[in-house]
């Protein structure tokens, strides 16, 4: 299966793209304008702080494709333009390094694929590649697929859960399963599972915090944070898919190309509802993104959930529509206008996992379980280190006997 990711990136440079790129050499670089709302000492931090840090981030994009925002003293700009991200993604990736939120988290994670930068994350990298190679994930298919038959079906019927919670585990178990021995799954699960929670919230803290000593403080989430260190629309034709083409039997990696609406269904959810709100890089030396100059160890934050919901690349972004992803409405959209999985050499080595792992939860639910969000409890998007669906409590029953 090629994934929407790399469909997009396979594209040609768009028109605007190339002239922007060479008027980038003939014209005088602009200066970024600066946010609005900036307070002497903590600069944009309270925003950034808010409840709705979501919406501040979102609100951004109408600042221009380059703005200029203070988290505290330091100065840090937000790329939101598809170009501005194709340069710093791909044709300028060279000059750009893992920027403060993985300074905050490598201390915790270690300085492995996800932070490292440089040569030791080009041989790591070389190193992981071989167990994700298109080859392996046709491989592990079939016991990803048993496994995700072994854990939904062993859930009790009409139970409420939380819905986030749920997934995580369900995530956890199979990737730790499929990919490590028994033992050390389990004891990966139980890690994830205790530890996992109080350090998203803990990174956001860290890595906004206005001032350094602010998160070093002895406070209560800082204390927890040292110590312990889906949209369900379209369910019928999601099921009649399903039932299409699986037959009620497990899916396969051969059955990938049949299930486009089942892949509609995903890349819209990777669109809408996509869980990485902040991102950040740094720049190594000067250089211009998008007309704009930016200094040497600049801080750069780029948001993929933010794109995903512009209205000038998604009419009607609040609306989940998958359809859009097979009416060719989609097909035109710029390069780096769609990236789930990041793109160029920091573009996720695990991207074929996750989305074989989507197809098969997703198919395995919908042939044993009906799920319906609980009546009176309202959900809400909150955004940490990643954006999650609060108190969204949903009954697992079992389908209609036909």
């Amino acid at each position: 299966m090629r994934l929407r990711a790399e469909r997009v990136m396979e594209r040609p440079h768009c028109a605007s793209t190339c002239v922007n790129e060479e008027a980038t050499m003939t014209t005088i670089p602009r200066t970024a304008p600066t946010a609005p709302g900036r307070i002497p000492v903590l600069g944009h931090a309270l925003r950034l702080a808010h409840p709705n840090r979501l919406g501040y981030v979102q609100a951004l994009r109408g600042h221009g494709p380059v703005v200029k925002i203070f988290i505290g003293p330091r100065e840090v700009y937000v790329l939101n333009s598809p170009e501005a991200l194709q340069q710093m993604l791909l044709t300028q990736a060279g000059t750009f390094t893992k920027g403060m939120l993985f300074d905050r988290t490598r201390p915790f994670f270690g300085n492995g694929i996800m932070s490292s930068n440089g040569v030791f994350h080009r041989r790591q990298r070389r190193m992981v590649q071989p167990a994700f190679h298109k080859q392996r994930i046709a491989e592990y298919f079939e016991r990803m697929s048993a496994l995700a038959s072994e854990h939904i079906e062993a859930w009790a019927p009409d139970t409420v859960f939380m819905a986030d919670r749920r997934m995580r585990e369900t995530a956890t178990y199979l990737i730790s399963h499929t990919l490590f021995s028994s033992q050390a799954a389990e004891r990966m699960t139980a890690v994830v599972e205790t530890a996992l929670p109080v350090i998203t919230t803990g990174v956001a803290w860290r890595t906004l915090a206005p001032v350094g000593l602010l998160y070093r403080a002895p406070l209560p989430a800082n204390r927890r944070f040292d110590a312990q260190c889906a949209q369900l629309r379209e369910t019928a034709r999601l099921r009649a898919e399903a039932d299409e083409v699986l037959g009620g039997r497990p899916i396969t990696y051969s059955d990938l190309q049949r299930l486009r609406h089942t892949s509609a269904f995903i890349n819209e959810v990777l669109r809408a509802y996509h869980p990485t709100w902040l991102l950040m890089r740094r720049t190594t030396s000067p250089l211009v993104i998008d007309g704009v100059a930016i200094p040497a160890q600049a801080e750069i934050l780029y948001s993929p959930a933010t794109l995903h919901r512009d209205p000038l690349l998604y009419p009607e972004p609040e609306h989940f529509d998958p359809d859009r992803w097979l009416d060719g409405r989609t097909n035109a959209l710029p390069r780096c206008a769609y990236i789930p999985f990041s793109a160029g050499n920091r573009q996720c080595i695990g991207d074929s996992f996750a989305i074989a792992e989507l197809h098969i939860v997703l198919t395995t639910l919908l042939r044993r379980w009906l799920i319906e969000p609980v009546p009176g409890r309202r959900a809400r998007e909150t955004a940490h280190a990643v954006l999650y669906p609060r108190n969204l409590a949903v009954m697992v029953t079992a389908p209609p006997q036909e």
